[in-house]
């Protein structure tokens, strides 16, 4: 008789589940994750907006993976300073249990899968590479695949762009000083004789003291202009004549005395030009006062002024509006008319370079406002001095805003920030849309570390300096096409680098043959990767062989592994072993 032995259902379903789990995972059954491809755009990765960024694409072919399991692709870049992970990329079956992660179609397909890090300088010498793990039941394996290396390096050219902040000064216009005096000589009734009291009156003593002065100083006696008037009543042929006659009275008076006062060894100082004509009525003249004046019927004296009517029949209608209204209007309109004016115009001998010197030294209020500004500028070095020039014209000229921003300026250029931004914001009120200001104050925040405001002030102040002082931002933010946009009128590294990165190399190389010191290594080293990347082998490495003699010895080895020259590596690295 046979004996039969059985199993108590308990143990069947344990070992159901035990050879089972040895079924899926001896040799990974049912997995294929070597099958997977991966590309990476770019390769070697870009610093992009201040961060490395990794984009995969990871292409799988059909039944990769069981229905029911899930994979998680984990992507890290290896540096000599350890490893950085970046987040995980879930995948799994159509039947797994987890709700995470892509689902792997049965046919097969690909996931796309972006990451970044921010940059850090350990960054740019990276093996980018992927971990491997899947799970099915609860049931975890590792490193299931070999790790290879996607990809290699990271590029960071746009951390080329070169700092420029500069500091402008409001511009001095130093130049021919002019000044301008006026004398007025007034007429009799239908006369053009001068009155003795006018010969002796204080408007003839002041031309006697200007000329006499300005004589004595080296002026240079540019332009007389002598023009007689006569007022509106009566006719205008004999007004005409009359205001003629009023400016040749005037002539004889003036030009003599030029000659009378001239000092001693000084040649007379006859102008350079002179002009003289009669206006005829003074209208014009006429019109201002009465409106100025509070009469009745203005529109009726005016009008019997201008009908050219003698003085007698004038006075007999305006005696008739008013009882006193013709003395009034005599008096207080028509006798100030008739008159004859000259101006006389001297240009300043200027002072020598010493002399302002001096002056700036010793008696800075003495200055005069683009005097001030053209020695503190020009002709001073001494902060303290220079500061001291500016104080005076601050108090002398307190509406004018560049003697506040050129102390900031100077200020700033010493490492004085605080006190600098002070100024320029004194600056900013007088003058609160010049673009020199705004472009002062945006760059003292970006000497401060206030990036965010200095970039706002230098968008609003739109000169060629704030533009190269914003491509470096911009190219750091990955914004190529705004700093090709923005340095449009402007011709630098920056510009040249704006150009380069914006998918223009060839841009790039014709903006750096313009370049004063295009034989610079700066310069040299942004021609070679714009080379590079035009694929110019001949010219590249000529350009590459210049870059690599006047690169220093320690600084070859950053050289020759930059990712930019990746496609000629083999070779840089011979080349580089012979010398």
């Amino acid at each position: 008789m046979t004996t039969r032995y059985f199993l108590p259902f308990r143990a069947i379903f344990f070992l159901t589940k035990f050879f089972i789990f040895i079924i899926l995972f001896s040799g990974c059954a049912g997995y294929h994750l070597e099958k997977f491809q991966y590309s990476v755009q770019p390769s070697p990765l870009e610093f992009f907006n201040d961060s490395v960024r990794v984009t995969l694409r990871v292409q799988y072919p059909a039944r990769v993976i069981p229905p029911r399991a899930e994979v998680i692709v984990t992507p890290y870049l290896e540096t000599n300073q350890g490893s950085r992970n970046l987040k995980p990329l879930a995948l799994r079956g159509p039947k797994a249990s987890s709700k995470m992660g892509a689902v792997l179609k049965p046919e097969g397909g690909e996931v796309l899968y972006t990451d970044a890090l921010p940059y850090e300088p350990a960054l740019e010498r990276v093996k980018l590479k992927v971990k491997v793990s899947a799970s099915k039941l609860g049931k975890t394996k590792k490193n299931l695949v070999p790790e290879e290396t996607l990809a290699f390096g990271t590029i960071t050219t746009p951390l080329m762009a070169r700092p420029t902040i500069s500091y402008i000064v409001g511009a001095d216009k130093l130049g021919p000083v002019q000044k301008i005096h006026s004398t007025t000589i007034y007429f009799p009734f239908n006369s053009a004789e001068i009155r003795p009291s006018e010969l002796e009156g204080p408007d003839l003593e002041g031309f006697k003291g200007f000329v006499e002065r300005y004589a004595r100083e080296g002026a240079t006696f540019k332009n007389m202009e002598i023009v007689g008037y006569a007022s509106p009543e009566g006719p205008e042929a004999f007004n005409q004549i009359l205001s003629e006659a009023r400016a040749n009275s005037l002539e004889k008076i003036v030009l003599p005395e030029l000659k009378r006062i001239a000092p001693a060894g000084v040649s007379s100082p006859k102008p350079v030009q002179l002009q003289k004509k009669g206006k005829g009525r003074d209208l014009e003249g006429f019109h201002k006062k009465l409106t100025e004046k509070t009469l009745l019927e203005k529109d009726k004296i005016k009008n019997l002024v201008e009908s050219g009517v003698n003085r007698i029949v004038l006075r007999e209608k305006l005696s008739a509006i008013s009882p006193v209204l013709d003395q009034e209007l005599e008096t207080q309109l028509l006798a100030p008319l008739r008159r004859a004016e000259v101006l006389t115009t001297v240009e300043l001998k200027p002072r020598s370079h010493e002399e302002l010197k001096q002056l700036a030294t010793f008696n800075p209020a003495g200055l005069t406002l683009e005097e001030g500004l053209f020695t503190s500028n020009q002709l001073l070095t001494d902060l303290s001095q220079r500061l001291k020039v500016l104080e005076a014209l601050q108090e002398k000229f307190p509406d004018d805003w560049r003697p506040y921003n050129n102390a900031g300026v100077f200020l700033a250029q010493k490492g004085t920030l605080d006190q600098a931004e002070e100024f320029f914001r004194k600056a900013e009120k007088l003058a609160p849309r010049e673009k020199t200001v705004l472009t002062n104050l945006g760059m003292i925040f970006l000497a401060k570390g206030e990036q965010e405001l200095g970039v706002e002030y230098l968008k609003k102040s739109e000169t060629p300096a704030a533009a190269d002082a914003l491509i470096p931002y911009l190219l750091r933010k990955g914004k190529y096409s705004e700093a090709v946009r923005m340095g449009s009128d402007v011709t630098s590294f920056n510009t040249a680098l704006a150009q380069l990165l914006n998918g223009n190399p060839g841009g790039c190389l014709n903006i750096i043959e313009y370049l004063p010191d295009k034989s610079a290594h700066h310069n040299l080293y942004l021609k070679t990767i714009a080379l590079a990347r035009l694929g110019k082998e001949e010219e590249f490495w000529k350009s590459f062989q210049n870059l690599l003699n006047s690169t220093p010895a320690s600084e070859r080895d950053l050289l020759i592994t930059n990712p930019e020259f990746l496609r000629y590596q083999e070779k840089i690295n011979n080349l580089f072993s012979k010398k």
